[in-house]
């Protein structure tokens, strides 16, 4: 996986993302994307196999396309432990009380 970087060229960024067997959605950071992963898999209308993993995105521009992008995948990313997941569900529930308005995620 790509490390983070940003040129005039490229930029790439590092994350996390969630794979919903639909699609692919990034987050920039591990706390909004497990709370995702696990309120998808509450559902039963959606598949119960929702899982985050390691992530970079990668921008380029593109003279005829415009941005161009690349979503890289790696590890697995849900703890281990529900200890630890516990912690990253209430970091995440912590940043939106602290920033109820905000659409992006504030660490």
């Amino acid at each position: 996986m790509p490390r983070a970087a940003h040129d005039a060229a490229q930029s790439t960024v590092q994350g996390y993302a969630v794979d919903t067997g639909r699609g692919v959605l990034f987050f920039p950071d591990i706390a909004p994307a497990l709370t995702f992963a696990v309120a998808g898999r509450m559902s039963h209308e959606l598949a119960l196999d929702w899982n985050a993993y390691k992530a970079a995105v990668t921008v380029k521009y593109c003279a005829q396309h415009g941005d161009e992008r690349v979503l890289w995948l790696g590890d697995w990313a849900f703890p281990d432990d529900l200890s630890s997941l516990q912690n990253e569900l209430r970091r995440f529930v912590d940043a939106v009380l602290s920033n109820p308005g905000r659409s992006t995620w504030v660490n």
